[in-house]
């Protein structure tokens, strides 16, 4: 079996890529979060499914609490890890062998009232062939709630991401952001136009630091947050290295 490529720069060398391909991070304090997050969604999956989510509290490492989100799935998530942040934020993932969504869910918690940030970085890693993997990208979004327009949140992306054919592409916000764009327009190479270091850069003037395992977990504990309705049958599970793109087919 091929092994997994180390990835140094990425969060915990990347051994728990796709879980922490994209980390969605909330400007509220954990336990808070969790409140919010079962008033909003939660109330909605138990209106949906006659089954109410449930929460309990986890502790350990930061390997230990990924741990309790495998395996991944292959449609619905039915976890959610809620880990506080040394700066007091909420770091969010979900168990989607894709990685966490962070496209709609932060679109509408800025839309509650909550600025939001989601980091995704991960190598190109898809496999037409066998239909495992990730498109690459390495990018920062956030949406922030809109004075003007209070239902419609106002957001930016920027970073390079892989398109449906493979290739690179640069992330151009409609409207400059209020933050720094590092981005380098003149690299010859696209995806060298928004490296590593300038995720970095753009991540701290938030003050968060995603790819440092200490900035999670400061007390030793994080919130779980399971869906408890039965599955579809048709649902898969995946080890990290299936969804990867390593190993046999699913």
């Amino acid at each position: 079996m091929t092994s997994r490529p180390v990835h140094d720069e990425l969060l915990l060398g990347g051994r728990w890529l796709p879980l922490t391909k994209s980390i969605l991070f909330v400007e509220q304090e954990a336990e808070e979060f969790v409140k919010t997050y079962m008033a909003w969604r939660g109330a909605v999956i138990t209106r949906n499914t006659g089954c109410a989510p449930v929460v309990s509290r986890i502790g350990g490492t930061l390997e230990d609490v990924l741990a309790a989100m495998l395996p991944l799935v292959t449609a619905v998530p039915s976890k959610c890890l809620v880990m506080p942040t040394a700066n007091g934020w909420s770091a969010v993932v979900e168990n989607d062998w894709m990685g966490t969504e962070v496209q709609l869910t932060p679109w509408a918690l800025a839309a509650n009232g909550l600025r939001t940030v989601a980091v995704s970085e991960a190598p190109h890693t898809y496999s037409a062939r066998t239909n495992l993997g990730w498109w690459g990208e390495r990018k920062v979004s956030t949406f922030v709630p809109s004075v003007e327009h209070p239902d419609e949140p106002d957001g930016w992306t920027v970073g390079v991401r892989t398109t449906d054919g493979g290739r690179w592409e640069v992330a151009e916000p409609a409207t400059p952001p209020p933050f720094p764009d590092p981005t380098d327009r003149t690299a010859r190479r696209i995806r060298d136009r928004f490296t590593h270091a300038h995720l970095v850069e753009v991540a701290e003037w938030f003050g968060l630091r995603p790819t440092e395992a200490d900035f999670y977990l400061p007390g030793g504990e994080a919130f779980l947050i399971e869906r408890t309705e039965p599955r579809d049958p048709s649902w898969k599970d995946l080890t990290l290295d299936q969804a990867y793109g390593i190993g046999r087919s699913w």
